[in-house]
């Protein structure tokens, strides 16, 4: 019974021990005297100054590992200032931090120079002129070419100006801007359009061959009516500017015409060689603008889109019906171009 009295003592006596002393560990385990809250210390080649944030409780001694990046203490910030880097290369620097014996060691990263050349939103002047403005910076002399004369430019305190003169004619053209600073060069290509058809009077063939004349004359924006002379049919038709074409749809009831007596109602009809018609208005017959020939005249040559399946536009037809839309007859036209007089 004795032993056994002493067996619980001792036990007793180890558990006790062995709480105190897990309690004496905890108490005993030391916070961080430096602890970084945030860093923002990379910066592009122009230099700048970042911010490091920290805490500690105790007086923090701060230091840098080069010359080009400058370091300042107040309150719990450090203020990191670095030089304008002029080389192409990247570089590197430390910032340490230390309190009592603990040091943190903060890398801060900086660009190697370059041509801040800004990508502008568009490359495209209006025919009316215009300019295009962009960032353009380096720590070297900056050189601008421009390989045409209806474009001038401006550099001014960091800022390239690209100014165009008007286009005073239907068509485009373009022009490359190089620029070069040191080691870096960029290039820049420009275009101007101006996709109008040119009203007036117009020489028209089919398959090669005068096929009277016509004049063009604009009705609204995208709108252009035809009136030939000469022809066949010198009924007026519509065509229609999409982008840099001049679309002619098939469809359009053009009026009546008096033949022998008789009226009939003039439709004008996509036709191919092989013998077929086609009414339908999404068959189109489309001339691309800017084409000119030996004589700088505009020319107009329609051609077959592939907008009829299984068959080909090869010219007009005006189709002939009588009141109840039954066909008779009508006359035909080539392979058409116009050439402005």
């Amino acid at each position: 019974m004795i032993m056994k009295k002493l067996y619980s003592i001792l036990l007793a006596a180890i558990l006790c021990g062995l709480t105190w002393g897990c309690s004496d560990d905890d108490e005993n385990v030391a916070a961080p005297l430096l602890k970084v809250v945030s860093s923002e210390v990379t910066f592009d080649y122009t230099g700048g100054s970042g911010i490091i944030q920290f805490a500690s409780e105790i007086p923090v001694e701060v230091s840098s590992s080069t010359d080009w990046c400058h370091v300042a203490l107040q309150n719990k910030e450090v203020t990191v200032t670095v030089d304008m880097n002029k080389r192409t290369e990247s570089r590197t620097a430390r910032v340490t931090l230390k309190a009592g014996n603990e040091i943190t060691k903060i890398p801060v990263y900086q660009h190697g120079e370059k041509l801040i050349l800004e990508k502008p939103a568009t490359t495209l002047f209006p025919a009316t002129g215009g300019e295009i403005s962009l960032k353009c910076q380096s720590v070297h002399d900056i050189t601008v070419t421009l390989d045409t004369d209806w474009i001038s430019y401006t550099l001014t305190d960091g800022m390239l100006k690209l100014t165009a003169q008007p286009l005073g004619y239907t068509g485009e053209r373009s022009a490359t801007c190089t620029i070069e600073a040191g080691v870096h060069k960029e290039v820049i290509k420009l275009t101007q359009e101006f996709w109008e058809v040119m009203e007036g009077e117009y020489d028209c063939f089919s398959a090669g061959k005068p096929y009277g004349t016509c004049t063009i004359k604009k009705v609204d924006k995208s709108t252009y009516q035809i009136t030939p002379k000469g022809s066949k049919v010198d009924l007026p038709y519509l065509a229609t500017l999409r982008s840099r074409e001049l679309v002619i749809n098939f469809g359009q009831v053009l009026g009546n015409i008096n033949l022998q007596g008789n009226t009939y109602i003039v439709i004008l009809c996509a036709f191919d060689k092989k013998g077929y018609l086609n009414a339908s208005k999404n068959v189109e017959y489309v001339a691309t603008l800017g084409e000119q020939n030996d004589s700088q005249k505009t020319v107009l040559t329609f051609k077959d889109t592939g907008s009829w399946q299984e068959n080909h536009v090869d010219g007009f037809y005006y189709g002939l019906y009588d009141k109840d839309f039954n066909y008779i007859g009508g006359w035909q036209a080539e392979d058409i171009v116009f050439v402005k007089q």
